[in-house]
Order: structure tokens, then sequence, then C-alpha cells
């Protein structure tokens, strides 16, 4: 099972409520292969986690960044897109917020419910970002569409936060499905939310969405937040018995 975090199993930015980490844990120690994929990046996706939970696997910044145990990957834009980044955010004077591997470059308002959830353990540097070695994703607090005309002629995956005046770029075809397709054996139940479930939705084997969000029409089952934990044991025990019915 893969689990988006942000609007799908937490719910107030600080951690996942206790009926929802009671029926993943059932799953865990059922031994099934867990995931937990999000828009942050792993730095700020443990303070939210269980700590049994951190040897999961972690799909960080929409699968930029990936940890299993004591593996990790990460993906970055190339020098090319980098400098037209750059350029786009000098050109139209864009805030933004850009993850390294661990450090990060933040530039937008300082009461943005986003701020608060940037890197809350304090466990990373906020750099000019130019210090920064890496870009592995970046947040622009615009979506004007002279913007997304720019951004239209790189080699990046875009995800437009309709409503909220943010777009999250992810190199290359860098997606959370691919990095779940990448690191798990075998097809996948996903849980989500929002755009950059989109292409998780498509992948799965079965897909669940938490709320409204137009991508709901990706899904095959659209559920309530307080129905997730219920949904998920519900899933798991039929999961359970498609395996033993197989067996037989």
């Amino acid at each position: 099972m893969v689990f988006d975090l942000d609007g799908t199993l937490c719910f107030d930015g600080v951690g996942v409520a206790a009926p929802i980490i009671r029926a993943i844990d059932r799953v865990i120690a059922a031994g099934r292969p867990v995931a937990f994929a999000s828009a942050r990046p792993i730095r700020d996706m443990l303070p939210l986690l269980p700590a049994a939970w951190h040897g999961h696997l972690l799909i960080g910044a929409n699968g930029a960044l990936v940890r299993h145990g004591r593996q990790s990957a990460a993906r970055s834009f190339g020098e090319v897109d980098r400098r037209e980044l750059d350029a786009i955010i000098e050109r139209h004077q864009l805030a933004y917020l850009i993850d390294s591997p661990w450090d990060y470059s933040y530039t937008g308002p300082t009461g943005h419910r986003l701020r608060r959830q940037v890197d809350p353990g304090g466990l990373a540097r906020n750099l000019p970002r130019r210090h920064l070695k890496r870009y592995c994703k970046v947040l622009l607090f615009s979506d004007a569409p002279q913007v997304l005309d720019c951004l239209s002629r790189l080699q990046l995956v875009a995800h437009r936060h309709t409503g909220q005046g943010l777009i999250d770029l992810s190199p290359g075809r860098t997606t959370k499905a691919e990095a779940a397709a990448q690191w798990l054996a075998g097809p996948f139940v996903a849980f989500g939310n929002d755009a950059n479930d989109a292409q998780l939705f498509t992948a799965a084997q079965f897909s669940v969405c938490v709320g409204s969000h137009p991508v709901a029409g990706l899904a095959d089952l659209v559920i309530a937040e307080q129905q997730v934990s219920s949904t998920i044991t519900a899933v798991h025990e039929r999961l359970l018995a498609e395996a033993s019915t197989s067996l037989r």
C-alpha cells in the first residue's frame, strides 16, 4: 500500500491520528509492504510519521527523493533546467521553496501555511538558493499564465494547485508513481487526495481518494476524512481474502 501524507493520513500538518496509525500497523504486522509518498521532502516527512515507520519506503518531493532503510536515492534538475528556473524566478520576481536532498531555500511569505510545514524538526538549513548544490523540487508561489508558459518549455513535471496560486515542479518525468513502480515489487494500492497523486491513482491496482478534489475522478473509491482508518482496514482485509482464494 502506498499512502500520501497531507490530506490523506495527516490533516493537521503535525502528525497521523491514532486510529489511522493502528490501521496501518495492522497492515505492517501482516507482512504487507507499505510506503509513504509526499510532496514534502523526506526531511519533512519524518516528523509526521511514527519512528517505527521510518525504515519503510519513503518517497519524498513527489518522487525525487527516496529512502528505504539504509538505501537512498535523489533525482535533481540538470544544470540547463536549473539555470532556466533561476532565470524565470528572477524575471518574474517569484517567491519559492527549493529543496535539495536535505537543505532548502525558502523566500515565500513567513505566515504562509506551507512555511509551518518546512523543516518543523529544525533538521536542515535555509540557504540562499545559489548555495544549494542540487535542486530536487521547486515550488513557485505563482501560477500566472506567463509563468506557466515559460515552464512548458522545460523538461519537467508540473503540478498546478488550483486556487492556491502554487506550482510544484519535479525534474524530468519524476512522479510518486514512477518511484513506487521502481522501488516496490508488484502491484500496489494507493491512497491520495490531490493533483500530486494523479499518476499514482492511474498506476495502482486499486486507488482511494480522500476528499472531493477533481483528481477523485481517477480513483476507484472516494471517501471522507473520517473513513480513512476503516477503509485501510477494509482494503487490507479484501487483499487478504483475495490472496487466500488464489492459494486454494
